[in-house]
């Protein structure tokens, strides 16, 4: 499928607030940059200093 424009931190975080796991974008760890394909990946959340974990995010493209 295709994506248009791009998935970033704050997307990210407004999700997974919505899904009731509250996240500022500033937590969301994306080294690689922004996600631009359709797939699965794994996305870090520095949550505290001592306190850092990841999430798969799954991204569906368009049809067509």
């Amino acid at each position: 499928g295709r994506l248009y424009g791009s998935i970033s931190a704050r997307e990210i975080a407004d999700k997974l607030t919505e899904m009731g796991y509250p996240v500022e974008k500033v937590e969301v760890d994306q080294p690689e940059g922004p996600i631009r394909e359709a797939g699965e990946y794994t996305v870090g959340l520095i949550l505290h200093a001592d306190v850092i974990t990841e999430v798969k995010v799954v991204v569906i493209g368009e049809e067509g």
